[in-house]
């Protein structure tokens, strides 16, 4: 792992699952949102605003399935439509489609919305979206038709994180303290113990087990101090001044995920992704009536890449993103020895390369050179994709009417023709190249010409 710290902590990752963890999203530099498909780790959907470079996105929240009436052939047809909603620095949230993937919600401060950045978003079992701000400000919105439908009280502090509890009754917000806010009557219920910097993940967690010796509803938060809390929900009336449980991390938290206690036979485990690229767990149900803070029962770890999000997908497996954001690799992991039934002290996954997890650049390859109109060129290719040792040269002339008609030459711009040229070793392209005019012409011949073998 030294490799992997060698390079200093990594920034927190904009990305999100599904309900079903189908589906990866996440927010890559650029500000394009990709959807990747965990079994086949391929792209699916691509969404990207008209003005994307505005205002970086920094917040992202993927809803529920919400099932819908969409008429197709003149007959009403059962669909689950997802949303997917993304505030950015400048306070403005825009949703989209999931299925059609078309926006249909955009607003901002203008429309009543924040005026700063928007720092988390949260969708409620109804369907409506939550965000907050650091104007201070939390509002609950219609995610379909932009109308706000609640504003909680201005805070003393921006909020950072928020959560909804899983019935739609509660919700959690935090700053480095934590509030929990009724939000029938819109006031706050209590104030939970805080970190001393702010929070980075903040979720609401419940089981139905009566075996279980944790509260019936409970909230976990993380942040940068290496501390994970466990607070109690659900009995508003006995809150505890300090946390029911304390979980210490090697690293700074990023993200954090509880497993359901599914059946009496078995225990509670929560993970945290850390910026370090590793993922810590622990076994929850074993650290009841401990005093002290409880260190990890077991990491997981990938050979040469950083794991970028995990979650749980059964109670004996972790969903595992692994790699970079260009090309993630996804892979199902045993954390629980199949003997004793206890988190493993170390688990490695080593089918994840990284080779294949960093390389996406395509091979070097010499195209073969074409006679075009008396000049030799290379065929044509998308310039979206660079390849190694190969340069775009645009064209140096104006096509006239009856160039345009050769079957040979498809362009949507009479201006704008590229093709590849190989680069030759140690010689750079000619500036005289990148000038449309006809007495540069002479140059481009004598360019092709030095870089044919003798």
């Amino acid at each position: 792992m030294a490799a992997l710290n060698s390079a200093g902590p990594r920034k927190p990752l904009l990305a999100c699952f599904d309900a079903n963890r189908d589906f990866f999203a996440f927010v890559s530099s650029d500000n394009r949102v990709k959807i990747w498909e965990v079994v086949s780790g391929k792209v699916q959907q691509e969404f990207v605003e008209a003005n994307h470079l505005v205002a970086k996105y920094t917040a992202i929240a993927w809803s529920a399935s919400v099932t819908g009436r969409q008429k197709r052939r003149g007959k009403g047809n059962k669909a689950s439509h997802d949303l997917l909603a993304l505030g950015s620095e400048t306070g403005n949230i825009v949703v989209w489609d999931v299925s059609s993937g078309e926006i249909i919600a955009h607003w901002g401060a203008a429309e009543g919305g924040h005026a700063a950045r928007v720092n988390d978003l949260a969708f409620g079992p109804d369907g409506s979206l939550f965000s907050c701000s650091d104007d201070k400000h939390i509002f609950q919105w219609n995610a379909r038709t932009a109308e706000s439908m609640k504003s909680l009280k201005k805070d003393k502090e921006a909020v950072q994180r928020i959560a909804v509890s899983p019935d739609g009754s509660q919700l959690a917000s935090a700053s480095t303290s934590i509030k929990l806010w009724d939000l029938s009557s819109e006031k706050v219920l209590c104030k939970y113990p805080g970190h001393a910097q702010p929070v980075s993940s903040l979720e609401f967690a419940s089981h139905s087990s009566e075996s279980s010796n944790l509260p019936s509803l409970f909230l976990l938060s993380s942040s940068a101090d290496r501390f994970v809390y466990l607070c109690d929900a659900s009995d508003i009336a006995t809150n505890p001044e300090k946390p029911l449980r304390t979980f210490t991390c090697d690293s700074n938290a990023l993200s954090l995920h509880m497993n359901p206690h599914l059946d009496d036979s078995t225990s509670e485990h929560l993970l945290a992704v850390t910026d370090t690229g590793v993922v810590q767990l622990w076994n929850v149900s074993a650290a009841a009536g401990k005093k002290k803070s409880q260190a990890p029962d077991g990491t997981v770890t990938a050979s040469d890449v950083p794991i970028l999000a995990a979650q749980f997908s059964s109670q004996a497996q972790l969903l595992v993103v692994a790699g970079t954001l260009v090309k993630p690799s996804f892979e199902r992991v045993q954390y629980v020895s199949e003997e004793q039934g206890d988190i493993k002290r170390s688990t490695q996954i080593t089918t994840l390369s990284a080779a294949a997890a960093v390389s996406v650049l395509l091979p070097a390859q010499t195209p073969t050179l074409r006679r075009r109109h008396g000049i030799l060129v290379a065929p044509p290719r998308p310039c979206s994709v660079r390849r190694i040792n190969q340069y775009p040269v645009r064209p140096l002339y104006r096509k006239s009417n009856k160039e345009k008609q050769h079957p040979n030459l498809h362009c949507k711009n009479a201006w704008t023709r590229c093709a590849w040229l190989p680069r030759a070793p140690g010689l750079p392209l000619p500036q005289p190249l990148l000038k449309q005019t006809h007495f540069k012409l002479y140059w481009y011949k004598l360019y092709i010409l030095m870089m044919l073998p003798y």
